[in-house]
């Protein structure tokens, strides 16, 4: 198989009239797969990000949620202990979901720095860092 001629030129996409189909079909791939290398932390960053949107959004949800029960059983309420026994119960769950939140987030935040650091590695040293 021959190698690609010289005079081609990747910045404008034009390759010399010359190369066969093989040859470009080589450059092509090669191109693709340097692409791919290229931008793979950049996915894995923007996955990341999505990733960690989604759990918050989900968490913002489960919270709203949890607020609206805390009015409606506010209303439900026939004396002060009644209103304080739903208030009292209301901040002990939410102090539990936060807690757990915090957990959720930080595992995922770990999680996806390692898979981060190991897209870069393989990037950079060709192979995932040991």
């Amino acid at each position: 198989m021959k190698p690609l001629k010289a005079g081609n030129s990747a910045a404008t996409g034009m390759l010399d009239p010359g190369i066969g189909l093989e040859q470009a079909r080589q450059f092509a791939n090669m191109t693709q797969v340097t692409t791919l290398q290229t931008f793979a932390p950049l996915a894995k960053m923007m996955q990341a990000n999505l990733e960690t949107w989604a759990e918050i959004l989900a968490f913002a949800q489960r919270r709203t949620k949890a607020q609206a029960a805390l009015w409606q059983s506010l209303a439900q309420c026939n004396s002060p202990d009644d209103s304080l026994n739903a208030q009292r119960d209301f901040v002990e769950r939410m102090t539990d979901d936060y807690t757990v939140e915090g957990t959720n987030l930080a595992d995922l935040a770990q999680r996806n720095m390692s898979e981060m650091a190991t897209s870069l590695s393989v990037q950079i040293n060709g192979r995932a860092a040991e």
